[in-house]
């Protein structure tokens, strides 16, 4: 019986590409968007001071404006501009929109993380009327909203 030991080296790398959101969740409203902060894992960037050249990032089919704070061999912070989410193809249904936030490669798109992101819009009110003696008005609201009824 032959017995052998082979001693060999091994590195565990963590490929997997990660996007979220840290200076809060992935949420703005669709007007006034406040800026953001973000992670982006594992897409390679040769220097900081390429970034804004190799990176793009989309909100939807939106692309977004952004300036990169930080960047190491396996994490870039990034800080977003979301852009407003006014677009004649925006829309928003029951109050918000779930609209896919990505950041790519210029060069090659497959090279990209993403997550989701939530556009919300306040309510709109759609009518508003007198009941019969005029002391009381009935408004309707585009959506719903947190369910409290106002009862004299």
């Amino acid at each position: 019986m032959l017995s052998w030991t082979v001693a060999f080296q091994m590195q565990v790398v963590d490929d997997r590409r990660e996007l979220r959101c840290i200076s809060g969740s992935c949420v703005a409203p669709v007007t006034s968007p406040s800026p953001l902060t973000a992670s982006i894992k594992n897409v390679p960037l040769t220097s900081k001071s390429a970034a804004q050249d190799q990176l793009v990032v989309k909100l939807g089919s939106q692309t977004a404006d952004f300036a990169v704070v930080s960047c190491n061999a396996s994490v870039i912070i990034i800080s977003v501009i979301p852009p407003e989410y006014t677009c004649s193809a925006c829309t928003v249904s029951g109050g918000s929109s779930t609209v896919m936030f990505q950041a790519s490669m210029r060069s090659d798109p497959s090279i990209a993380a993403s997550t989701d992101f939530v556009y919300w819009a306040s309510p709109k009110v759609t009518r508003a009327n007198f009941d019969a003696t005029g002391a009381f008005i009935t408004v309707t609201l585009d959506q719903a909203t947190d369910g409290r009824a106002l009862h004299p």
